[in-house]
């Protein structure tokens, strides 16, 4: 499962043309802004995420790809955060009552949680019956960090300009 939120800049055209020109440089300071951004985002999403076995919370990780360097050029920076558990959505989003979670996890979590593993199985018909509230920790995590993000990659930008004034190292 991974959340999408997508930073825009004013003036984003512009700023893509002087990218353009300077991809090394440009490319170096983003690329440090969004490992930045991952990791801090990471943390938080962490934090927000229920600790009922800490294998969800310890199966959530942040990874950067990068693509060239301007989307003129076909490129792009993208920061991940998520986890390939196939439960994570129903913790973040809620399931509504009439869908049947998947038992293996219910089961690990009840044995660990009440001692019996069997448990499980009743909880699992009980979410079905009545459902769960999602706690959205993808959600909040980015929200708690959304202005650390958006300063870093204003940084970032300064950084690009004042390497480009000094002549571009």
């Amino acid at each position: 499962m991974t959340a999408t939120y997508e930073v825009e800049f004013k003036d984003g055209d512009q700023l893509a043309q002087v990218l353009a020109k300077h991809p090394e440089i440009s490319r170096d300071e983003l690329q440090k802004a969004m490992i930045g951004a991952v990791r801090v985002t990471t943390q938080a999403v962490q934090k927000y995420t229920p600790l009922y076995t800490t294998r969800l919370r310890r199966s959530i990780v942040g990874t950067v790809e990068m693509r060239g360097i301007t989307r003129q050029q076909g490129g792009s920076i993208t920061g991940i955060v998520g986890t390939p558990l196939v439960y994570a959505p129903a913790v973040e989003f809620g399931l509504s009552a009439g869908h049947l979670p998947p038992e293996e996890p219910l089961i690990r979590w009840a044995a660990v949680k009440l001692g019996n593993g069997e448990a499980g199985k009743a909880v699992r018909w009980s979410i079905f019956h009545h459902g769960t509230q999602g706690q959205y920790m993808f959600k909040k995590g980015f929200e708690e960090v959304r202005g650390w993000v958006m300063r870093r990659f204003e940084q970032a930008l300064d950084a690009i300009a004042k390497r480009l004034a000094q002549g571009g190292r």
